[in-house]
């Protein structure tokens, strides 16, 4: 019985290990992936993309404020950074 317990605790302690390890390693990598994004420009031109895809929407509805799609294009920028890289990360 306590063998089989011992084994048990040693399984679970692995697998904690493991799991631990590997959360520490797809969040350096992916830290190494915005840093790469970011040395190949590709944030920047994602990030000039945003307003020129707001245009013909702002053009199609002149009647909302200004201060409305600026918050959009503020919120869609700082959004941009985090979920390219989250996307970006399994394919490389």
């Amino acid at each position: 019985m306590k063998h089989s317990s011992m084994k048990a605790i040693l399984f679970v302690v692995f697998v904690f290990i493991s799991v631990t390890t590997m959360a520490q390693s797809v969040d350096s990598y992916s830290q190494v992936m915005k840093k790469y994004l970011i040395a190949t420009n590709t944030l920047k031109n994602m990030q000039a993309m945003v307003p020129q895809m707001l245009k013909p929407f702002q053009a199609q509805s002149p009647n909302v404020p200004k201060e409305f799609w600026d918050s959009v294009n503020e919120e869609l920028l700082n959004d941009v950074v985090n979920q390219m890289t989250e996307m970006l990360t399994p394919i490389y």
